[in-house]
């Protein structure tokens, strides 16, 4: 399997298509979430569901890894905490992530939810630990 985000987010998961988010470079070259918050991502507050939210920072978080990691077969989310600043309303919302530490057997980084593009007010922010399984 490539290391490369570029080859790993070519072809949409099953998932991924369910939900609707995509994985995409950024104008400044960095890989970001995406989504198109719509009706069927909504909490009964008509905001973005948290599990919506958790999602995007996961995925950001994993797209960071595996643009920054040599010889990567698959990995694993360790542990993921979110804090929920603001709530996230219909609209584009995008995840970016930051590797904080990637070693051989584990990787951390730091991710930011904005509302519309990385210039937008700031909805969450997480921190996720990944299990690497490396060539």
């Amino acid at each position: 399997m490539s290391n490369s985000s570029e080859e790993r987010y070519k072809y949409p998961s099953n998932f991924q298509k369910h939900v609707g988010f995509e994985v995409v470079r950024n104008d400044s070259g960095i890989w970001i979430a995406r989504l198109d918050v719509v009706t069927q991502h909504l909490n009964r507050s008509s905001s973005a569901h948290g599990g919506v939210i958790l999602t995007l920072l996961d995925v950001a978080g994993a797209a960071a890894v595996t643009d920054s990691v040599e010889n990567l077969n698959r990995m694993s989310t360790i542990s993921l905490t979110a804090n929920f600043l603001s709530p996230a309303r219909p609209g584009i919302v995008t995840a970016v992530a930051n590797v904080e530490r990637a070693g051989k057997v584990t990787a951390s980084t730091s991710i930011k939810l904005y509302q519309g593009d990385e210039t937008g007010d700031l909805v969450a922010t997480g921190i996720a630990t990944y299990r690497l399984f490396c060539d």
